[in-house]
């Protein structure tokens, strides 16, 4: 063992090894400093054998040339294990990968691909290494601009996540051509005229700061100032510097050399908050592998530092024209604390993963919808002008496309957004769920309407935007970046404003914002006001929570009585934040939803939230929240004015965040209310099939604290829903997974048959049946599929059992619609299961659709050789079930009681013609 060893005649002190295992041990502190396992990463896999090439540098594995696009993919791994030194860079006790090392990997990027200058690089999201593992990085190049400028990013994604996990961005940068040279030699050193600085403590005191600095990272040997400049000598230990000539320049050594700005007392330390490299400007690498620099340090002339760095010889090795940094909270940099829950989404906009050829002949009906949302009244008349267009379109049945093409109703980058054009695809989304593959939905930038339908035709996509002739499509995804906003959403001071405020959910919010956020004046503004039930024990409850409550009698959706109530709020305790949660619901399929319906769902929605914005202008508001729903992103059967009314607030937010005003727009899931709006939009759940799918529902502990996440994130819109991706992909009940949520849900592959088989439609199928099997095919297959939409399992579903009465609503009966015409091909109506009410009568109605009856042609002659054939093949045992093998029997003797069937007074079946043998076959079906 090693019991008996002696260093240097001291006896040694021993510790376990961490992860080593039994008894295998290692010296204590007085050798920590030391390392024991090799410093040189693993050999890599051949890149060539994997059809790539060699990145050849440190830190990176393969680079790939992207055809077509002239982009570059650049592979690698990143882990302690494999890299030792990045142990030894930990902020407040996290190995944090410097942001030198990711400018490292795009200064690898920027010389593959003959781009000197990295004109700017912004370090988003530190990369938190784990104790034990790795992560995978990615560093992506897009094609050059006309300038030959390109962007690129950096990704990380931990190596152990699942293949769905959305890879999070680190740093974004521009890189550029560049002839410029920028001359500079630190050949006298030290400056002339430079006092040298105590540099004794200085790690000792960095520590204390939060930054835990190892051997490798603590590179500082000496410094100097003169004036306003700053100079510095830093250089890498033994151990490192071996590695340093396979790098533009190492890490740990720029690092090192940044770190002295410290010493400047340009950067302002905020208490609780460290402070790491945000912004690079100018960055150009003169010369590589240095294994120590001369640094010179200085102020850009506004908030930044420049850097110079030099050799041994004074030689420039790189130059950076601009450095700015930014204090971050302490505890974003402990894994975990941070992180956004995967139950609060974003739309994003993505490319189409393909085309479709468009079928011949493909002209689709266009509907324009020119949107305006500067009034209630305007944004009221263009829903209901979609809504009678819709109407009158899909009562004609037929192949052709409809394309409903709207403007300004999306943002997909910094653009204005125009919420009546919102609304409109908040009411087409659910009318696409009602008519899947029928409509097709366009937001578009141009003039061209028919011109961006073909493109978003050609998309195969139920929903795209066209911006600058590309199309873009929509996708739910997670939000991968940390919360980044501390100032408070919430003033204590001020008044804040809740509409709904006597409901189930606005009662929950209320008591939230006075016990989390310490609001101390509340105004609840609803129909019913004092009236509602509860309202004054709510009052008394905020009282002895230290909060003064006034509850209201409002009608918001009346502009008048918005600013009287707006006008009775103190000017002491001025408004400084509204919770918009008014909301009515008045569900209804497309078919039977009318203006007047619409406008009684948009006015408490809609209305009162134009109201609010317009009002509220002149205040110094600090949070306005306008509560949203699900329905409003992705549609909903039964729910198209629920969801144009929601959809309208999702625009308006986005357009007040372009503004610069304050706004969030929340489209929530299902709250677990027993009473109030949230019961009434679920109320089908006590029947085991709830709107949306299923959702289970999130308690109020879950959604306050989306609620306080999302309002420290700057997005205007937000989705926070408390279901795994696969429940969503049930919303559609057809078993696919709709395109928005394709970056969620990974679609599973069919696994390939071993038997050549020739796909039959199921007219095919049934074609060859007996009417009794057709109905039992049939009838099964109705009742497995609206099994399969209540979620009942193996509960028997009655053939003659009213929908009604298992549970259907309008949502579950479009899905059991879409689900039928998913597996059968059949178009079916949205109301088929109103007009069918029970399992029978619908297996019944696609028994008709897929085998019509014919209209015989009375001019054309019978074939009757064909039906003589068709009938000698019948088994005799098929006929006798069908009740016709005994009229048939008959029908061979001698028919005295009947009229001959033909001048010759013959009565037997070889004298009939086809005509007479079918009727005479129904008669004896008959008696």
């Amino acid at each position: 063992g090693l019991g008996g060893l002696f260093v240097g005649g001291v006896d040694v002190d021993w510790g376990p090894l961490v992860g080593g295992g039994g008894g295998v041990v290692l010296p204590t502190y007085a050798f920590q400093h030391n390392r024991y396992w090799p410093t040189t990463p693993p050999p890599a896999a051949d890149a060539a054998g994997l059809g790539m090439e060699s990145a050849s540098h440190p830190l990176l594995g393969t680079a790939v040339h992207l055809p077509g696009s002239g982009g570059l993919l650049l592979t690698g791994r990143l882990s302690t294990a494999t890299h030792p030194w990045l142990a030894d860079h930990r902020l407040t006790g996290t190995t944090v990968v410097p942001g030198t090392a990711l400018l490292e990997l795009l200064v690898r990027a920027a010389d593959e691909l003959d781009c000197p200058l990295l004109e700017e690089l912004v370090n988003e999201v530190p990369l938190l290494l784990p104790d034990q593992g790795g992560v995978r990085v990615r560093v992506m190049v897009e094609g050059p601009d006309d300038s030959g400028r390109r962007t690129a990013g950096v990704y990380s994604r931990a190596e152990d996540a699942p293949p769905e996990t959305e890879w999070v961005r680190h740093a974004t940068a521009t890189l550029a051509p560049d002839t410029d040279v920028d001359p500079f030699d630190h050949a006298q050193w030290p400056p002339s005229g430079a006092q040298e600085l105590d540099v004794h403590d200085f790690y000792p005191d960095l520590s204390g700061a939060g930054y835990h600095y190892g051997p490798a990272f603590r590179g500082l040997r000496a410094a100097w100032r003169r004036g306003d400049e700053l100079f510095a000598e830093v250089a890498l230990d033994d151990d490192t510097a071996s590695s340093a000539a396979g790098f533009g320049v190492h890490p740990a050594l720029l690092d090192a050399a940044l770190q002295a700005i410290t010493l400047s007392g340009l950067e302002e330390q905020v208490e609780g908050h460290i402070r790491v490299p945000f912004s690079w400007r100018g960055v150009r690498v003169h010369a590589t592998g240095a294994p120590m620099l001369r640094v010179r340090l200085a102020s850009d002339g506004a908030d930044g530092i420049t850097v110079q760095a030099a050799d041994a010889t004074g030689s420039p090795v790189v130059s950076i024209a601009s450095l700015t940094s930014r204090p971050i909270p302490t505890d974003r940099l402990t894994p975990g604390r941070e992180t956004v829950p995967d139950t609060l989404l974003r739309v994003r906009w993505d490319a189409p993963p393909a085309r479709t050829p468009l079928p011949p002949g493909a002209t689709p009906i266009l509907i324009e919808a020119l949107g305006d949302g500067d009034s209630p009244e305007a944004a009221h008349a263009t829903v209901a002008d979609v809504l009678a267009r819709l109407h009158r379109t899909l009562a004609e049945p037929g192949p052709q496309p409809l394309v409903v093409v709207t403007r300004r109703a999306v943002a997909v980058g910094a653009e204005p957004v125009d919420p009546a054009a919102a609304a409109v695809w908040g009411l087409v989304r659910s009318a696409q769920t009602e008519h899947p593959d029928r409509i097709t939905l366009v937001d578009s930038d141009g003039d061209n309407a028919d011109h961006d339908a073909i493109l978003a035709l050609a998309a195969g996509e139920p929903q795209v935007a066209v911006r600058e002739g590309a199309v873009l499509v929509p996708r739910l995804a997670r939000i991968t970046e940390p919360p980044t906003d501390d100032r408070p959403s919430v003033d204590p001071a001020g008044t804040v404003l809740l509409t709904g405020g006597t409901g189930a959910l606005g009662r929950t919010v209320a008591r939230h914002l006075v016990t989390t956020h310490g609001v101390r004046r509340l105004l609840l503004a609803s129909r019913r006001g004092p009236r509602a039930d509860g309202a004054a024990e709510l009052v008394a409850e905020l009282a002895e929570a230290g909060c003064t409550a006034h509850v209201v009698a409002c009608d918001v959706s009346d502009r008048e009585a918005v600013v009287e109530l707006l006008a009775a709020v103190p000017k002491t305790h001025p408004l400084t934040g509204v919770v918009h949660l008014a909301g009515v619901v008045d569900d209804a399929m497309l078919a039977s939803l009318t203006a007047e319906r619409l406008a009684t769902v948009f006015a408490p929605k809609a209305d009162a939230a134009l109201h609010l914005d317009e009002l509220t202008r002149g205040c110094d508001l600090r949070m306005f929240v306008l509560f949203s729903s699900l329905a409003a992103t992705l549609g909903g059967a039964g729910q198209g004015n629920y969801a144009a009314a929601n959809a309208f607030l999702d625009g308006l937010a986005q357009r007040r965040r372009f503004e610069g005003l304050p706004a969030l727009s929340l489209a929530w899931g299902r709250w677990q209310h027993d009473d109030g709006m949230a019961a009434r939009v679920h109320r089908a759940a006590d029947h085991g099939s709830p709107p949306n799918g299923g959702l289970p529902g999130m308690t109020a502990e879950e959604g306050l604290a989306l609620f306080d996440t999302a309002l420290r994130l700057h997005e205007p819109v937000l989705v926070p829903v408390e279901a795994d991706p696969a429940t969503l992909a049930a919303l559609t009940g057809n078993g696919q997974v709709p395109p928005l949520l394709r970056a969620l849900v990974r679609p599973v592959r069919r696994a390939a048959g071993t038997v050549s088989i020739v796909p039959q439609s199921w007219a095919e199928r049934i074609a060859g049946l007996s009417e009794a099997e057709r109905t039992r095919t049939l009838l099964d297959l109705v009742r497995t599929q609206a099994a399969t939409v209540l979620g009942s399992g193996s509960d028997p579903i009655g053939a003659d059992r009213a929908f009604t009465d298992m549970g259907f609503d309008s949502l579950t009966s479009v899905q059991l619609r879409n689900r039928l015409v998913e597996a059968t091909g059949v178009r079916l109506p949205a109301a088929v299961v109103f007009n069918c009410p029970t399992p029978t009568a619908l297996a019944a109605r696609i028994r008709d659709e897929l085998l019509p009856a014919t209209v015989p042609d009375e001019s054309a002659a019978p074939d009757e050789e064909r039906l003589r054939r068709v009938l000698a093949t019948v088994p005799l045992d098929r006929l006798r079930e069908a009740g016709v093998l005994d009229a048939l029997v008959r029908l061979t003797e001698t028919a005295t009681d009947s009229p001959a069937p033909d001048s010759t007074g013959g009565g037997g079946i070889e004298a009939m013609d086809a005509d007479d043998l079918v009727r005479h076959a129904l008669r004896g079906i008959g008696n």
